[in-house]
């Protein structure tokens, strides 16, 4: 997942954390079977925020957080939260690291975790790896970090979400200031990833997700979304319409298909 700064990335992420925990919960309970899993969520630049947890959790299933007692709510919400492994990560092989640990532990399978959420691998590269020089480390470092995530993905059949940042240079054999947006980290960690969607800023409060690369989904679908207390939520209002299959059935089927719905 690409983006711009101040998209919403870290947005969706947590909306997507929140809905991994409760879409299989009851109107009323959290239920705390060891079937409903549980989510992992690596924070690499500190803007995991669990009151904006809270805030998406009550405004997208308001029926289950409707009780006036307080304590009941707290009660419920620290259930939910009871499933939710938040890790702080400061450079690029404590992730290494942690990956490796989740593998070795057999972890995911373990205590079925449903979600893991890297959030983003471009900082701690940066951090670690600033000159140019430091270019045959670096991808040393994102094919190990690729690897294992392709490896915990497919083996314990988990959906794996990994936030990148975008970079601009100018055109090639352009004499014009004109630049391209690229996603960051080079070459091979692009074609590391199965499926990318990026995050772009459209009009007012309104930005735009695009379909950029899928083995699955046409390329170029996109659809508009908002960010309120419902965390990330699609604009009704302002579906963008292609020629063939609208991008609303395509969003239905990523949700169809991902058991997630946004």
């Amino acid at each position: 997942m690409d983006r711009t700064g101040g998209i919403g990335k870290s947005q969706l992420c947590l909306t997507l954390c929140v809905l991994a925990l409760l879409q299989h919960s009851s109107n009323k309970e959290i239920d705390d079977d060891a079937e409903n899993g549980q989510v992992v969520y690596i924070d690499t630049e500190g803007t995991f925020n669990v009151d904006r947890i809270a805030q998406i959790s009550k405004s997208r299933f308001p029926t289950l957080f409707s009780e006036n007692d307080v304590i009941h709510q707290g009660a419920l919400f620290q259930k939910m939260t009871e499933r939710l492994v938040v890790v702080q990560i400061s450079n690029s092989l404590q992730l290494l690291d942690t990956l490796r640990e989740l593998d070795q532990n057999n972890y995911l399978i373990e205590n079925n975790v449903r979600l893991l959420i890297v959030d983003s691998i471009t900082t701690p590269i940066k951090l670690d790896f600033s000159s140019s020089s430091d270019a045959s480390s670096r991808q040393k470092r994102l094919s190990s970090i690729a690897s294992v995530l392709k490896f915990l993905s497919s083996s314990c059949l988990c959906p794996v979400i990994v936030t990148n940042q975008i970079v601009s240079h100018p055109k090639l054999n352009n004499q014009s200031s004109e630049t391209v947006v690229t996603a960051a980290l080079g070459v091979s960690w692009a074609h590391a990833v199965n499926t990318r969607y990026i995050l772009q800023m459209y009009q007012n409060d309104c930005h735009r997700i695009k379909i950029a690369k899928s083995a699955i989904f046409k390329c170029n679908h996109q659809w508009n979304y908002i960010i309120n207390e419902c965390g990330v939520t699609i604009h009704p209002a302002a579906i963008v319409e292609e020629e063939g299959e609208g991008t609303m059935d395509v969003l239905k089927q990523h949700i169809r298909t991902n058991a997630m719905p946004i």
